[in-house]
């Protein structure tokens, strides 16, 4: 502890008022001359010296700094250990990374336990605590590795102290993105937690073959075959020829081959198969690459693809309320596919409406069966009875005239209890929404001035792969721009599969959703949005190779909204895995429609699961449970089942209704933490830089201890506790009373 003068006034004043003082008391004592005797005299000249330095004193500001005593216990260090799977690669001097990182725990404990709280937690898919004796008797088995949360679990815990983190890893994290571990690391810098990292392992050079079909599972039609697109992607191999087989009742129905050249490794390759079935029903294929000899997995040598085939045309009723360029253009692209029949309506004038029945009926697609007539009855447009057979309304502009409350009210059970799907073509349906009409659409819209926009597909729009016959990622983009009158807003559960890349913004909001979709009840609705679409089917010379983006866009969103749909026309019961691939560890789930005024009571379910040597791993019937308050919807759960093939059917066969029963899913274990495998020292030290603290180039515990104890010097420096003397309420009274006295004495001798 020791006394310093912080005066409140510079220095230099404080001396020149201290001299002035003095100066003062000096001048009354030589110049007065009281009438009191001797001993009173210089009282008095005692207490009116007093009176002068006390609030001098004060001002000086005279302060008692005693230096603060640091938290009582030692600065606890974080230890993380990577159990997952990659850490078992035995490429840190014969040992394996989980054993390097053991012997780097045990000698830190050995050494520094006396100067630092250890504490270990060893992370993979969870982070738990663990001891010396749990860390030897562990295994690196984990199927994941999540460095970001096994941070934020370290930071949650409430210690006082300083406190640093020392991860021992290689850096492999496979759960979400590396920008998640970098987030953690900058919230461990917040709370100056530095994260010094000991990267374990280098480069393994492994070699692996993975396929994975496009679109998992394609819609056909009976007679009628379709091309799927199987993915081939490859790691450490160049100059090969794969073979990839197409797989069908246990026998091989197709085979292409790919090669791997310098200039497309690491590109995933193509391989296109043409399915066809003569028979309506859910079909299980599966698509194989041969296995490479000393392959890291072979988990991802194969992968299932499904096949719907319906024995029903897609049929679809589109309304306008006025002729438009953008409904003639549509209705011609929708007509001349084979797999639509459509029924278009169009109103001409007050009272008088023009339907028209479109159906291809040969390969050709100008060969079709066309009617038209003129109705004026327009509220059985939409009634009841119209819908029953009909998969996918598509409403234009100005469709208020056909959508009167019984219409309104028709459509939404259709969508809700049927599973339709309404598509609303060319953004707001009705110049004013109703309520009851927006509260079932993904968007809403804010009037303004007409504006023009592109339009970019969106990641999950992309992960669709509806155009993946065209070069280029962004191919809608170099389309012609689109006109909307009103700025779409995304509502609720809406999901965004293209959005606008503006021209002209209205709102200031330059990313607006152009094709969205939410689901409602078992149905689905969709908006697309913008007028001049037309366009997009007209292109210029130089643009010819684009003329098939109209086409494929819309045929790709009406096989999408089909192949999803609940219970199709002629159906009575309809059972659909939530996935057709689960990961070991995740609960398989399916989802059971049944149409209630056919079918009463749902059937009971066999699920039959093979491994990949064809032995039987699973067999057990389920009964489906009601989902929610609609008594057409039934949720199965399988539970979690072991990696393998599992084909689900009714226990017994269902006679007298239609049916959709028989389906298929795949069960795989996590192949990550066994195909990536190069360990990632810059991700380590990006992660150790961002947190404050340093990548340890050595992992041991000497150099770990030096550099914390820099950190703790610079982080934790001595604190003081400043104490002014003046700061107490007797002082104050101290002053007031000598003050007080003063005045007495002065009074008593009569000079007051």
């Amino acid at each position: 502890m020791r006394l310093v003068a912080e005066p409140y006034l510079p220095f230099a004043l404080w001396i020149a008022l201290a001299v002035i003082a003095v100066a003062v008391w000096g001048w009354y004592v030589l110049s007065s001359r009281l009438p009191v005797a001797g001993r009173v005299k210089w009282l008095i000249y005692g207490l009116m010296a007093a009176t002068l330095a006390l609030p001098l004193l004060v001002l000086l500001n005279l302060t008692w700094i005693e230096s603060v005593p640091p938290p009582a216990g030692k600065p606890v260090v974080q230890v993380l250990v990577d159990a997952s799977a990659s850490m078992a690669t035995a490429d840190v001097d014969g040992k394996s990374r989980y054993q390097a990182a053991i012997e780097v725990v045990r000698e830190a404990e050995a050494e520094l336990s006396e100067q630092f709280d250890f504490r270990i937690q060893t992370f993979g898919q969870t982070t738990k605590p663990a001891s010396m004796g749990e860390l030897d008797a562990g295994a690196a088995t984990a199927n994941e590795t999540d460095v970001a949360t096994a941070i934020r679990a370290v930071l949650k815990e409430d210690v006082v102290q300083g406190q640093s983190i020392l991860l021992l890893s290689d850096g492999v994290h496979n759960v979400g993105t590396a920008g998640d571990v970098v987030d953690a690391a900058k919230q461990a810098r917040a709370m100056a937690v530095p994260l010094f990292a000991a990267p374990l392992g280098g480069d393994v050079g492994i070699k692996n073959l993975a396929v994975t079909p496009r679109s998992p599972q394609e819609l056909a039609f009976v007679g009628q075959p379709v091309q799927t697109i199987v993915n081939v992607e490859s790691v450490g191999v160049v100059g090969q020829r794969l073979n990839v087989e197409l797989w069908f009742a246990g026998q091989v129905v197709g085979t292409k081959e790919v090669q791997v050249t310098s200039e497309n490794q690491g590109q995933p390759l193509e391989a296109m198969f043409e399915l066809a079935q003569e028979q309506p029903g859910l079909f299980s294929y599966e698509v194989r690459v041969t296995p490479l000899q000393g392959e890291a997995t072979l988990m991802d040598n194969r992968a299932p693809l499904l096949l719907r085939v319906l024995d029903r045309k897609i049929k679809i009723l589109l309304v306008e309320g006025k002729p438009y360029w953008d409904t003639k253009f549509l209705v011609r692209r929708l007509a001349a596919d084979p797999a639509v029949e459509l029924t278009s309506v169009i109103r001409m004038a007050e009272g008088r409406y023009m339907q028209r029945m479109v159906k291809a009926v040969g390969a050709d697609d100008a060969s079709a069966a066309e009617s038209t007539k003129i109705i004026r009855d327009v509220d059985q447009v939409l009634s009841d009875d119209s819908l029953a057979d009909v998969q996918v309304v598509v409403l234009g502009r100005n469709a208020e005239y056909f959508l009167g409350d019984d219409s309104l009210a028709s459509v939404k059970n259709w969508i809700s209890r049927e599973g339709g799907s309404l598509v609303c073509a060319r953004g707001a349906p009705t110049a004013q929404v109703s309520q009851r009409l927006n509260q079932i659409l993904p968007v809403s819209w804010d009037a303004g001035r007409e504006s023009r926009f592109r339009v970019s597909m969106t990641t999950q729009g992309k992960d669709l792969r509806w155009l993946a016959n065209f070069a280029g990622e962004d191919v809608l983009g170099a389309m012609p721009s689109l006109a909307a009158v009103a700025t779409a807003r995304r509502r609720g559960l809406a999901n965004v599969l293209a959005s606008t890349v503006a021209t002209e913004s209205v709102s200031g909001d330059d990313t607006v959703p152009v094709l969205s979709y939410q689901p409602y009840g078992a149905g689905r609705t969709v908006v697309v949005e913008g007028a001049g679409m037309w366009r997009w089917a007209l292109m210029a010379p130089q643009h010819e190779d684009k003329e098939q983006v109209y086409e494929t866009l819309w045929r790709s969103l009406l096989r999408w909204l089909v192949s999803r749909a609940g219970l199709s026309p002629g159906e009575d019961v309809a059972l659909q895995p939530d996935r057709i691939s689960y990961e070991s560890g995740a609960e398989a789930t399916a989802t059971m429609l049944i149409r209630p005024t056919k079918v009463k009571t749902p059937p009971k379910i066999m699920v039959t699961g093979e491994n990949d040597a064809g032995e039987t791993i699973f067999e057990k019937q389920f009964q489906p449970s009601p989902l929610g308050d609609d008594p057409g919807t039934y949720r199965i759960n399988f539970g979690k089942l072991k990696p393998g093939r599992y084909a689900v059917r009714p226990v017994e066969s269902l006679t007298g209704v239609g049916s959709n029963v028989q389906s298929a899913f795949a069960v795989r274990d996590r192949w990550d933490e066994k195909l990536y495998l190069d360990a990632r020292p810059d991700l380590m030290k990006r992660i150790a830089d961002v947190s404050g603290g340093q990548i340890l180039e050595q992992a041991d515990a000497a150099s770990f201890a030096s550099q914390f104890e820099a950190h703790l010097e610079q982080s934790r420096p001595p604190k003081y506790r400043r104490i002014p003397m003046w700061d107490r309420w007797w002082v104050l009274s101290a002053i007031l009373l000598l003050w007080g006295c003063c005045w007495v004495v002065r009074r008593k001798s009569g000079l007051i």
